[in-house]
């Protein structure tokens, strides 16, 4: 996409979301995040234009978003009996575990695959992603209770 059309929409994306949690529009807010939308702009330019950091992700990667609402309500309710059985003194059945996941390659898509899986994957309170293992083709993963992977885990490709 041409940076005339990525210019604007990089900042007119990082103003909204500024206003977004600012949850105001008032004077300091607008100039605010006008400003910072543009401290946003550049840096995303910068990084764009240097090709340090690669990132393609596809749309279809998202589909499986509105799931994530179900899974951090299932992964609270983990919570909540993990808490339980603290209080309890039952032992913890919390665990660290390889999930098995296509890492992919050094190509833009594959990081914007694994940086999308950390990221949603985490997003429910029972899974922690410490790591991708790219040789061994594994997300190295806390849990407070063994359960399968996230839906939006399994659509970036992790298996159980």
């Amino acid at each position: 996409m041409p940076s005339l059309v990525v210019i604007p929409l990089v900042w007119v994306g990082a103003a909204a979301f500024w206003w977004l949690l600012a949850g105001n529009l008032g004077t300091s807010e607008l100039v605010g995040g006008g400003v910072a939308s543009v401290v946003a702009t550049v840096a995303a330019a910068v990084v764009r234009k240097s090709e340090l950091a690669s990132f393609e992700p596809r749309l279809r990667w998202l589909l499986g978003a509105p799931r994530i609402a179900v899974d951090v309500a299932l992964g609270l309710w983990v919570l909540v009996k993990a808490l339980r059985d603290r209080v309890a003194r039952r032992p913890s059945k919390a665990l660290f575990q390889a999930v098995g996941f296509d890492a992919g390659g050094d190509d833009a898509e594959s990081a914007a695959r694994r940086a999308l899986v950390v990221m949603l994957t985490t997003l429910p309170p029972n899974f922690v992603v410490l790591g991708v293992d790219r040789e061994h083709d594994v997300l190295v993963v806390h849990q407070v209770e063994k359960s399968p992977p996230p839906a939006v885990a399994k659509m970036l490709g992790a298996r159980e």
